[in-house]
Formats: C-alpha cells, structure tokens, sequence
C-alpha cells in the first residue's frame, strides 16, 4: 500500500474569444491518452463548451485533477509537464493544489509577468509562480532552494527566485 496524493487546479483561460476557446480546448485534446509517470494526461481536465451559457462569466475555467501514488517525489517533473502545457493555452492565471499523506498540502499560483495574459507564440514565456517547493526531499529536514516560499519567475526558459523588492 502506498501514500496517496491529489492534484487539482484550474487554469482561468481565454476571455470570451472563441478562436482562443478553441485553441485551448486543443492543446487539451493533444495531451496523451496514456503517459509515462508521473502521468499528465487529457482525462484529467476539463473544459467548457465553446456556448457555455450558465456558470461562465468571463474566462474560460479549465479544471483538472488527478489521484497519485506519492507523486510529490517526482513532483519537479510533473510540474515540467503542466508548464508545458501552459506553454500551449491562452491563460490569465493557473493554481495547483498539491494534497499528499507524505508532505502535506502545498498550493501555487502562476500568473504571467509584464502582461495579463500568457498567449503561445514565438517569444519564450514569462511567468510568475509562488507557492511550494519544486522539489521534496527523501529525509524530513533536507532543504532544497524551492522550500522557503519564494516566489520565482520563468524567463527565457528558466526559473529563478524573484527579488522580493521587484514584487
């Protein structure tokens, strides 16, 4: 019997535009029916029709969730995989919630910088996240650099701490 986990968010989306609804609804159709773990895979979401009538006001709110066997210990690379997939929709913000016997309950937010929305393109993306650590440790106590509640930015490809006083 292993430790379980629950991951779950929403992704608030395209505003009202129908080719950017579709779009996303796309890039979520791309996502593979099966996957290597820790698995991200198209069953885990959701998303409105592109004539929602009731229950959708302004965004587009794409949910997801998912059940694991103590994915924190892999939860770098799963956090790879869903920034890739951000990579690919038209988004304004994007919260995690990490739920784990092992490690306890973390929460992220993405949001993009510099502008209030992520549209894919040619430009790398730019992107705020706060929130938990990227990385657990094995041992209780180990620190790793994600673990003090930093918020970092995703420029050009990496992510580095933010300094605090540009916040």
């Amino acid at each position: 019997m292993g430790h379980e986990s629950f991951v779950y968010g929403l992704i608030a989306g395209a505003d009202r535009n129908p080719q950017e609804a579709r779009q996303n609804a796309a890039a979520i159709a791309g996502l593979p029916a099966d996957d290597a773990w820790p698995f991200l895979t198209r069953v885990m979401f959701t998303i409105p029709p592109e004539t929602v009538v009731g229950g959708h006001y302004r965004s587009q709110a794409i949910h997801f969730g998912a059940s694991y066997k103590a994915v924190e210990w892999e939860w770098a690379e799963w956090l790879e995989k869903f920034e890739a997939l951000l990579v690919r929709l038209v988004w304004k913000q994007a919260w995690v919630h990490l739920r784990a016997d092992c490690v306890g309950d973390y929460d992220y937010h993405y949001a993009p910088t510099g502008h209030s929305c992520h549209r894919p393109g040619p430009a790398a993306p730019d992107w705020r996240l706060r929130g938990g650590p990227r990385n657990f440790p094995f041992s209780p106590g180990l620190a790793t650099p994600w673990d003090d509640g930093s918020s970092w930015i995703f420029a050009g490809g990496v992510w580095s701490p933010e300094d605090v006083a540009e916040m």
